[in-house]
């Protein structure tokens, strides 16, 4: 079962090779989100901490990340890995608008980094003009809340009456948003540097190794030719050999011929030097053509 799923996960239609290496660990981020947003969702259904109205803001930032995350989700497996990097920037943006609304930004400035997520998952995943449009949009955000809080305190930052705003902590948190940004552009862009460099360098790795099946081929093309010439030069060669041989038997047998003239009679001529192995076979021919011709 886990190498099924773990097929399934593996299983997306993206042509570009660096998304091709983002998409599984986006899809698996994604996967956590929808998972941690139901059960937040859940979990502020259950609970009644806060006033109506904040919970009502909470349950619909939760409500926006439970919906557009499986959008993401469905994106990315269909091949959208832009759109859905941009939709899920979208959703946690909004999300994280939404959270601050109630406490504004005077309760705690540590809560205004929560724009830091969208500011990350851009730099990592989306290309530069994605970060530092969703930079640009997280300060927009930010300094809304802020100035909305002071014009209107019913509307934003009601849940937190009595601190005071710190229009220097917005300034701070805006500066380090945007070197936040600045950090992240330039962290991405080596990343993509260097993802873009190994798969250079993968790309003539591939061409290296099919140039060298190529040439394995073609000398194991002309190994075997080699080997066809060498077995039909031996085959021609045990031909000759074996007609060399019976040429052979036929001269020792012309050597020492033994001639049937008359009924009874034989004639052995004898022509030229006469050796052991001439006249073993002179003796043997003789005596044969004695027993089949009857001679006397």
């Amino acid at each position: 079962m886990w190498n099924r799923l773990r097929s399934w996960l593996n299983d997306l239609s993206l042509s570009d090779p660096i998304e091709r290496q983002q998409g599984p660990l986006l899809q698996v981020i994604l996967l956590g989100l929808s998972i941690l947003a139901i059960l937040a969702l859940m979990l502020t259904l259950a609970t009644n901490d806060t006033t109506d109205q904040a919970k009502l803001l909470n349950v619909s930032s939760l409500i926006v990340e439970v919906i557009l995350y499986p959008i993401c989700l469905v994106l990315l497996r269909r091949g959208r890995f832009t759109y859905a990097v941009a939709i899920a920037i979208a959703g946690l943006l909004i999300s994280n608008t939404i959270l601050l609304i109630p406490k504004g930004l005077n309760s705690n400035w540590i809560t205004m980094f929560v724009f830091a997520y969208p500011i990350t998952f851009a730099g990592l995943l989306a290309g530069r003009r994605v970060l530092w449009l969703t930079t640009g949009l997280s300060i927009i955000c930010l300094l809304g809340i802020g100035f909305l809080g002071q014009a209107m305190p019913t509307l934003v930052g009601y849940d937190a009456p009595g601190a005071m705003f710190s229009a220097s902590m917005v300034v701070i948190v805006t500066l380090i948003i945007g070197f936040l940004g600045l950090a992240f552009d330039r962290f991405g862009s080596a990343l993509r540097d260097a993802l873009n460099i190994s798969l250079q360098r993968e790309h003539e790795l591939e061409h290296v190794r099919e140039s060298q099946e190529l040439i394995i081929t073609e000398r194991t093309a002309a190994l075997q030719h080699a080997l066809r010439d060498v077995e039909q030069r031996e085959s021609h060669l045990t031909q000759t050999l074996t007609e060399l041989r019976a040429s052979q038997q036929v001269v020792q047998e012309l050597s020492a011929p033994v001639i049937p003239v008359l009924a009874g009679v034989l004639v052995a001529p004898l022509v030229g030097a006469l050796d052991g192995a001439r006249a073993s076979m002179l003796t043997g021919n003789l005596l044969s053509a004695v027993e089949q011709q009857h001679t006397r």
